[in-house]
């Protein structure tokens, strides 16, 4: 065995004695509330308790290999399903039985190490041959010449048990703590600054000591000489000598001036040296406070890591379930998945993985048939796997070894959507073209269902991946397949920004998205098809002035009067551009205070961090920036807004033969601006698309005359009509019922029991 594998062995089996002992206890509670019943019902309530437990703790230590402690809960198990099914019942011998066989797990799981598994003193086989006697109702069976534990046993596992070293605590109160503890990032902001102020205070007391200096020589040099100079002194010289004083009298004076002088200079120097003395020690106070924030947050980072496995059944399960649901035959891989992770990541990834495998089980894999034509294996592969790429990071790899991304289709919704135009789109690289599909609403496939096509899944991904401040990227090979790169920090890092000012404003970019932050010669901006752009590193970059995205007065920049300028340069789903700012600050550590309502919509901004001089300063969304900054205007449609205006006179056909189905859904689609015709089954409606035109026809499936199949092919038969989209909604959920859907021809396939109506509303703004 490796090192490594021995490390996370030690961690396995620590984690296990953790979960064990808990249910162990809970057992144990039980056990004393079944001892004590007198009702029937709260026995059964008792015994299936402590069947869900000991249930729960056999699966427990067969993923750690503990074979004797498996034994004993699956022999436990056997006596509380007799119990269940009354083939025995309960009695205080068998309560007996059961709490020396709680002792017993007790014993053995103190005696468990990586290296110890097994503990010879324990009479495992004589517990087991009793239990299974019990489970087939042996009755006769002496339970107090039968005890497991003996006095001598119980005496011993007493002098050794010493109180647990670990402690088990709830995610939220974790996750409380560590929250506490980012906020001593501002305490140490705020002692930052404080000493800031202080060398700020020095500064202005050694330019005072000077300044008063010079002020009483001249004045003492113009005393002393009797001095005519009408500039500083005048009148007080010339009533010196109106009044009749002599020059004794003046070098008296000068006398006592020099004195004060010098016991103000006394004074400043004790200050001087005061203060001195107090920024030694605050800096001192700052560098260990700083120092024993970050041990701090590091060490509650190191209590909310989770091992990547953790994850690995829910996700099996997921696969699994999609591929009942499609009917395809796929084998799914994991590896790698001893790594830990912080809590916080794999909560967030969770949701994030599940679209992923989704989309590989959907879109990626073909089925058996096509994967046959093709000359591939029938049953399809999709891997899993991570590694750690540094200290710092790690990678999770998602392949599949299905179809591929079509990147032809991708430019031709690209066009539709208006992403990009048909000018630029032949320039347009293979990655910055994969990007798109990380778009919200942008989808290639052809047909939406109540879980799929809707072009949400990718967006949800991208979002918490750079929530993360982690990166994705794809590749992708036709009929070879797809694999989705995904880079995240270990631990969520604290928030670091880069902070700017434009326009006397102070606005904070994250670094993670910051590729670089430089002073530019304005002589290299250079304009390239009307736009501003610069070389870096022989690659151009478009130049976007923040104060024009921002509309703020100010230019940033005047070539006719600057040589220099500051610009930002951002890097996001492939797209670099450079914002040019008045100054660049500094970079430093902040912690995020995230909008709440109705703030959390807030455009260009994600929420706002507390300087250590009690300044609030906005951080910038970058996504949006970029997205209003590419050509001077939004760079892709917002497609999860509501309706736009101009649909808002679109013509619906609405076909459904419940009167209430239908009263429903065209209150929904008149409400949100729809002409809604309705039709009462497919023979109405088609005699009513022949009069009429119509922008997209709502169906159910399930109707007399002609159901909502059949009026679908008519359709799609139809050279006149064949164009129209179908959206069908209907309570027919088998996959069998969504193919046939999609072999009739219908766009999109929306499930009663799953409905929404912002989902019917979505679908319908898709297509028209």
């Amino acid at each position: 065995m490796g090192k490594s594998e021995e490390g996370f062995l030690k961690k396995l089996i620590a984690t296990f004695r953790i979960e064990a002992d808990e249910r162990i206890k809970k057992i144990n509670s039980s056990l004393f509330l079944l001892e004590k019943q007198t009702s029937s019902v709260n026995a059964k309530e008792y015994i299936e308790d402590i069947f869900r437990e000991v249930h729960s703790l056999k699966g427990a230590s067969r993923s750690v290999n503990l074979t004797d402690f498996e034994k004993i809960c699956q022999s436990l198990e056997n006596v509380f399903a007799s119990l269940k099914s009354e083939k025995i019942s309960v009695s205080p011998s068998l309560i007996k039985l059961f709490f020396n066989a709680s002792d017993l797990l007790s014993k053995l799981l103190s005696e468990t190490t990586v290296d110890k598994k097994n503990s010879a003193s324990i009479h495992i086989s004589e517990l087991l041959k009793i239990l299974e006697d019990v489970s087939m109702g042996k009755s006769e069976i002496d339970f107090q010449k039968q005890e497991v534990i003996n006095s001598n046993d119980i005496q011993e596992f007493e002098a050794n048990t010493e109180i647990s070293e670990t402690v088990r605590l709830s995610t939220s109160r974790v996750n409380k703590i560590f929250n506490q503890s980012e906020e001593l990032i501002t305490s140490t902001s705020f002692a930052k600054q404080q000493v800031d102020d202080l060398k700020s205070i020095n500064t202005e007391i050694l330019l005072f000591e000077r300044q008063i200096s010079s002020l009483f020589s001249s004045l003492i040099s113009k005393i002393d000489h009797s001095t005519s100079d009408k500039n500083i002194l005048n009148s007080f010289l010339t009533g010196f000598e109106k009044a009749g004083f002599d020059n004794s009298y003046k070098k008296e004076i000068s006398l006592n001036l020099s004195e004060k002088i010098e016991q103000i200079k006394v004074s400043v120097k004790s200050i001087e040296s005061n203060l001195n003395t107090l920024i030694k020690k605050s800096e001192a106070n700052l560098y260990n406070l700083d120092a024993n924030v970050n041990n701090l947050l590091d060490d509650v980072k190191d209590a909310l890591m989770l091992p990547f496995s953790s994850l690995s059944d829910q996700l099996r399960n997921i696969v699994r379930n999609l591929c009942n649901e499609q009917g395809k035959e796929i084998e799914f891989q994991i590896s790698g998945t001893s790594i830990e992770v912080d809590r916080r990541i794999l909560d967030e990834m969770k949701v994030s993985l599940m679209h992923l495998l989704r989309n590989c089980v959907d879109h990626g894999i073909e089925n058996s048939e096509d994967r046959i034509l093709k000359n591939k294996r029938s049953k399809g592969v999709i891997t899993l796997s991570t590694s750690y790429k540094d200290e710092n990071k790690f990678e999770i790899l998602i392949s599949d070894d299905g179809a591929g991304i079509n990147l032809e289709k991708i430019k031709i919704v690209a066009l539709k959507l208006g992403i990009v135009s048909k000018d630029d789109i032949g320039k347009i690289d293979e990655n910055k073209l994969l990007a798109f599909i990380f778009q919200s609403g942008f989808s290639t496939s052809p047909f939406i269902t109540d879980i799929s096509g809707r072009g949400l899944g990718l967006a949800i991904v991208r979002n918490s991946v750079e929530k993360l401040n982690g990166s994705i990227s794809i590749e992708t090979k036709p009929d070879k397949g797809t694999t989705f790169r995904i880079v995240l920090p270990v631990k969520l890092a604290t928030f670091t920004g880069i902070l700017i000012r434009t326009n006397n404003q102070k606005f904070i970019f994250p670094v993670s998205f910051v590729e670089r932050a430089l002073r530019i010669e304005v002589a290299n901006i250079f304009t390239i098809e009307n736009k501003e752009s610069i070389s870096i590193q022989e690659d151009t970059v478009p130049i976007i002035r923040l104060n024009d995205v921002l509309e703020l007065s100010g230019n940033n920049i005047d070539k006719q009067i600057s040589k220099y300028a500051y610009c930002v340069i951002i890097n996001s789903d492939c797209n670099r551009m450079a914002f040019l700012v008045d100054e660049i600050e500094n970079e430093q550590e902040i912690l995020v205070r995230h909008f709440t309502k109705p703030l959390v919509k807030l455009k260009y901004f994600i929420g706002a961090a507390l300087l250590g001089n009690d300044e609030l300063v906005p951080i910038f969304n970058v996504q949006d920036l970029i997205k209003s900054a590419s050509l001077g205007k939004p760079s892709y449609k917002d497609l999860t807004t509501d309706i736009p205006i101009e649909k808002s006179k679109s013509s619906i056909l609405l076909v459904e033969d419940s009167i209430t189905a239908r009263a429903l859904l065209k209150n929904i689609l008149e409400t949100a601006g729809y002409l809604v015709t309705t039709a009462v089954d497919g023979v109405d409606a088609y005699t009513k698309l022949r009069e009429n035109e119509f922008q997209i026809v709502v169906s159910d499936v399930e109707m007399p005359r002609m159901n909502g199949f059949d009026l679908t092919a008519k359709i799609r038969a139809d050279k006149k009509l064949s164009e129209v989209p179908v959206v069908l909604v209907t309570a027919l959920e088998r996959r069998e019922d969504k193919e046939k859907g999609i072999d009739v021809g219908a766009n999109a396939y929306i499930v009663k029991s799953s409905f929404e109506q912002s989902n019917l509303l979505e679908v319908i703004s898709r297509f028209i």
